[in-house]
């Protein structure tokens, strides 16, 4: 049975050119992770710990320390989002005039190259939203980083608003381990949603004057730490880790742009064309003991 399309138009004059999506989010959380490309199947992390230990100097060969090897997995699991659109629901639309007639129709080039680029960009958003809330017992999803955290909530957090979100952000700073701390200015980041980047931006811009302590009215770090823009993340939710801590696997990232618009009218003699897009992502984290893991329960 072809997609519900539901076409609302009242066919006169003349058309204006180009369709208008509506705002979609942008996968900013896949820039500030570790990517993984090219994983077949399954990708094993090596966890190495080396615990220094000295001995006090003699003539003979006296080993010391711990090594530790241990490991985590990533297993992209394979999704896809199909869809199937019946030409005859354009033909009394705007785009008749471009479609052909009897065996000839196609697809409005205008409306078919429209789709394929706002199903890529769909699929660039509802991956964002997955890398982070993602469930894969769920249909259709994978396990994003809060499946990958669990409970092991780190700071237990509030309603975050204008008023307290730098005490919230401290909240995190003071719960980073030292040793991570030590990386600040490498690749330790806090990742935060859209709703604390913008109550950041609001309570900089009350300090006034003393915009610089948070360094850069313009900026978005706190005490040296970027802040990481997550339109995928839940709100009252922070997340202070390494890059290198958190990983994100696939097969092709060219995948989630692929999608493939296939007429079937030379393959089936039917009025359908048949959208298909397939791809596989996972995510995983390291050393979840070093993932500072901050959230509100009500």
């Amino acid at each position: 049975m072809p997609t519900s399309v539901t076409v609302t138009t009242t066919y006169a004059g003349e058309k204006a050119p180009g369709y208008i999506a509506a705002t979609l989010l942008a996968s900013k959380t896949i820039d500030a992770v570790t990517q993984h490309l090219n994983v077949p199947y399954k990708l094993v992390l090596k966890k190495y710990a080396n615990e220094a230990s000295f001995a006090d100097l003699t003539c003979d060969f006296t080993p010391t320390g711990t090594v530790t090897l241990t490991e985590a997995s990533l297993t992209p699991k394979q999704l896809q989002w199909q869809e199937k659109i019946c030409k005859l629901e354009f033909i009394d639309d705007w785009e008749s005039a471009s479609m052909g007639f009897g065996n000839a129709r196609t697809l409005p080039k205008e409306f078919g190259d429209f789709m394929l680029n706002n199903m890529a960009e769909a699929v660039t958003a509802r991956v964002e939203t997955l890398m982070w809330q993602g469930e894969a017992a769920n249909a259709g999803e994978f396990d994003g980083f809060y499946a990958q955290l669990g409970s092991a909530v780190d700071v237990a957090g509030s309603v975050i608003t204008a008023n307290n979100v730098i005490a919230e952000l401290q909240k995190v700073v003071d719960a980073i381990p030292t040793t991570v701390k030590s990386h600040r200015g490498d690749d330790v980041f806090i990742y935060v949603p859209t709703s604390v980047l913008f109550f950041y931006a609001a309570a900089k811009q009350a300090l006034g004057t003393f915009q610089g302590v948070y360094e850069g009215f313009g900026e978005d770090v706190f005490l040296g730490f970027p802040l990481v823009h997550c339109p995928g993340m839940l709100d009252n939710t922070m997340v202070a880790a390494r890059k290198s801590n958190m990983h994100f696997g696939t097969g092709l990232l060219s995948d989630f742009t692929d999608v493939k618009l296939i007429d079937q009218g030379p393959i089936d003699g039917s009025e359908n064309v048949n959208v298909s897009i397939k791809f596989s992502a996972d995510t995983a984290v390291g050393y979840a003991n070093e993932i500072v893991y901050y959230l509100y329960e009500s």
